[in-house]
């Protein structure tokens, strides 16, 4: 109870949103994805962008789109590819210097995938997806005033769908404007 005090009063503090000048970015980003399927940890490889909206330096809310760039087969008759993701974020960052900071996600995600295999001589084609709470973590370096680089990972965890977890390992490069 203690954090969810002291984290609603960071968020409304005026230091929080102090610089409220209202920075809007664009960053496409790379992403490689382990997902866990049973016993199974399938990788593939997506790109995206993230769009979002920085409140202060501290503060920001994000929307994350991407698409899945290549397929796996984990086993010799079964393809899977994730689809697209999209989510909505809550972005917390703390600066170390000038030029590096630290941030923090936190939000709702969705993740679509496709599942092929071949049954019997029969092609069968599954779609389902993961939804749910979604965090995240990395770092940011400043290049100049409007470009930066990210490096971050992103976690999805959903124990109602077949897959049990997907992680994204995502490099950026984030435009200001």
């Amino acid at each position: 109870m203690n954090k969810i005090i002291a984290l609603t009063l960071l968020l409304i503090s005026q230091n929080c949103f102090s610089a409220a000048e209202g920075n809007f970015y664009a960053e496409p980003v790379y992403s490689y994805q382990t997902t866990k399927f049973d016993q199974y940890n399938i990788v593939t490889h997506g790109v995206g962008i993230n769009l979002g909206y920085e409140f202060s330096p501290n503060f920001a809310v994000e929307f994350r789109l991407g698409s899945g760039l290549n397929s796996d087969n984990f086993l010799k008759s079964q393809n899977f590819r994730n689809k697209f993701y999209s989510g909505v974020y809550l972005k917390g960052s703390f600066p170390l210097d000038d030029q590096i900071s630290l941030y923090g996600l936190l939000g709702l995600a969705i993740n679509v995938y496709e599942l092929d295999f071949s049954v019997e001589n029969r092609d069968i084609k599954l779609s389902d997806g993961s939804r749910g709470f979604a965090s995240g973590f990395g770092f940011n370096i400043k290049q100049n005033k409007s470009l930066s680089y990210n490096v971050g990972v992103h976690y999805l965890n959903d124990s109602k769908s077949a897959i049990d977890a997907i992680t994204s390992y995502q490099l950026g490069l984030k435009y200001s404007f």
